[in-house]
């Protein structure tokens, strides 16, 4: 089961999934383990070093706080600091964007839709 987008409390919503791309082919990794969004803005995933990597953030939220509380979608400080020269991906589930970032920072920001989907030009 993966994250949906919907957030909310299921476990499902509350994990990081993501892999790497190694010698051209996508290997996935475990999820990770389930994280409380009252507890920690973050959540986590062990994923292997020297690969172009993506993972996503999660869109867990509790509802029971005012206002709701959920998990930071940009990539965070730490996996900008471990990523290297590499280019990776984080898919933010909660604000459906795709941050494509290494070492430096964040290069882009692409809505979910445009990157799983492209955008043609009309001719």
């Amino acid at each position: 089961m993966a994250d949906n987008g919907k957030g909310g409390t299921d476990p499902a919503q509350n994990r990081e999934y993501g892999g790497t791309i190694q010698n051209g082919k996508v290997v996935a990794a475990p999820p990770g383990e389930v994280a409380d969004p009252t507890k920690d803005n973050e959540a986590s995933i062990r994923l292997p070093g020297g690969f172009v990597s993506f993972h996503s953030h999660p869109s867990g939220t509790n509802d029971s706080t005012v206002p709701p509380v959920g998990f930071v979608q940009p990539p965070s400080q730490k996996d900008i600091e471990t990523s290297g020269e590499l280019t990776h991906y984080v898919f933010g589930r909660g604000d459906r964007n795709v941050y494509v970032y290494n070492n430096k920072g964040v290069q882009a920001v692409i809505p979910m839709k445009y990157f799983a989907h492209p955008k043609t030009r009309k001719k």
